[in-house]
C-alpha cells in the first residue's frame, strides 16, 4: 500500500523510487542485449510512431530502418519476456516498460529520446523520398505523396495527413 501510494503521488517516496525495482529488472535485460542501439532504434519505432497502434508489423519496420527481412526479430529476441515478436508482429507487452523508455530518470543510459527519435524519422522519410526521386517536390507536396505512395505505412505518422507546412517557393 505504501509503494502505490507513492507510485500515485498520495505521498512522496522515503528511499527509493516506486520503480526502482522494475527500473532495475529492465536495466538488467537491456544491458543484456548485444546491440542494444539497434534495440533502442526497433522500440522507438514501435513506442513513439503511432503510440496508437498496439502492434507493428515487423517487416514494415524493417523497411522503415532498411534492415533485412527478419532482424527486427533476431535482434528483439532476448527481450521475449517483455516483447512479443511472434506473427511478423512486434508488440511491446508491458507498458511500465514504454513508461521506463521514455524517462530518462529512469532508464537513464537506455533511454530513447523521442525529439531526437522523430528527428530521425523525419530524415529517414525524407531521405526515402529522395532516393524514390522525389526531390524536386516541395515540403507542402510530401503529405500528398505520403497518402498516394506506399510510404505510408510509416511517414504518415511524421507528416501530417493534411498539410500544415506552408508551402515552399521554387
Amino acid at each position: 500500500m505504501d509503494r502505490l501510494d507513492v507510485a500515485l503521488g498520495i505521498r512522496p517516496p522515503q528511499k527509493e523510487l516506486p520503480f526502482a525495482e522494475l527500473d532495475a529488472l529492465y536495466t538488467h535485460i537491456l544491458a543484456s542485449v548485444e546491440d542494444v542501439e539497434r534495440v533502442l532504434e526497433i522500440l522507438s519505432v514501435v513506442l513513439l510512431f503511432n503510440p496508437h497502434q498496439a502492434v507493428w508489423s515487423s517487416s514494415h519496420i524493417e523497411e522503415m530502418l532498411s534492415l533485412q527481412q527478419g532482424d527486427a526479430t533476431l535482434y528483439l529476441g532476448d527481450l521475449n519476456s517483455i516483447v512479443n515478436t511472434e506473427l511478423n508482429s512486434i508488440r511491446v507487452l508491458h507498458a511500465s516498460f514504454a513508461d521506463f523508455l521514455v524517462d530518462p530518470t529512469r532508464s537513464k543510459q537506455f533511454w530513447i529520446n523521442p525529439r531526437a527519435r522523430h528527428t530521425v524519422f523525419a530524415r529517414q522519410c525524407l531521405r526515402s523520398f529522395q532516393l524514390k526521386g522525389k526531390e524536386d517536390y516541395s515540403l507542402h507536396n510530401i503529405s500528398v505523396l505520403i497518402i498516394k505512395k506506399s510510404m505510408s505505412k510509416w511517414c504518415g505518422g511524421i507528416f501530417p495527413a493534411r498539410s500544415t507546412i506552408s508551402k515552399t517557393q521554387t
